[in-house]
């Protein structure tokens, strides 16, 4: 039987959509990889930094540091159009940098625990996640009694480190957490000042 002719352009206009779209985050996806790839000193391949939703690892990197069950599967959330999983400073500036060029928003997401989703899933806005969990070094300087903490870093991988350096006491102290040094000069129109994941920006 033949199908009406405008059941059938309605299902070739859905085609048509659907493969706009997917050409769509394709380009965003190549031309952000180039933009990372000129602001970035690193040797590592993109490939083992950037990863896009037609990437084979994209759902392992997305799922591996959610908490809530909830947002695993739900159909009301917006995923991300990519995923940054910086191992330098160089990442998460180059991220900035690339977000703000394409209109992107930006979730960032380290070692701690978020149980509210605001630092993976966004209700429309098109965004990406900066990924810090490998962003892992505690440098302590026992003599003056301070630790240098990278964002991914825990509790008690801060705490064995302070044990090591005997004199330092982490358990009761107060956690200062370096997001980032260049803000101010990437992004001087505060363009990321409303989003929850990331505090408003000041010059330093």
């Amino acid at each position: 039987m033949a199908l009406p002719t405008s059941f059938s352009l309605a299902i070739l206009s859905i085609l048509l959509a659907a493969n706009s779209t997917i050409g769509s985050l394709n380009a965003t996806h190549e031309s952000f990889m180039r933009c990372f790839l000129d602001h970035t000193r690193s040797s590592n391949s993109s490939a083992q930094l950037l990863y896009s939703p037609n990437t084979t690892a994209y759902d392992a990197v997305f799922r591996s540091s959610i908490r809530n069950i909830r947002f695993l599967n739900s159909s009301s959330t917006t995923k991300p159009v990519l995923i940054v999983s910086a191992t330098n400073e160089s990442h998460v500036q180059a991220a900035v940098v690339c977000s703000r060029k394409h209109g992107l928003r930006v979730r960032v997401r380290s070692g701690g625990h978020d149980y509210e989703g605001m630092s993976y899933v966004s209700e429309g806005d098109r965004f990406i996640i900066v990924d810090l969990a490998a962003l892992r070094s505690v440098t302590v300087d026992a003599e003056h009694g301070t630790a240098w903490v990278q964002a991914g870093d825990r509790f008690i991988i801060v705490d064995l480190a302070a044990l090591r350096a005997v004199t330092v006491d982490a358990e009761h102290g107060t956690a200062w957490v370096q997001a980032g040094a260049t803000l101010g000069e990437v992004d001087p129109d505060n363009f990321f000042g409303n989003e929850q994941s990331i505090p408003p920006i000041k010059s330093l």
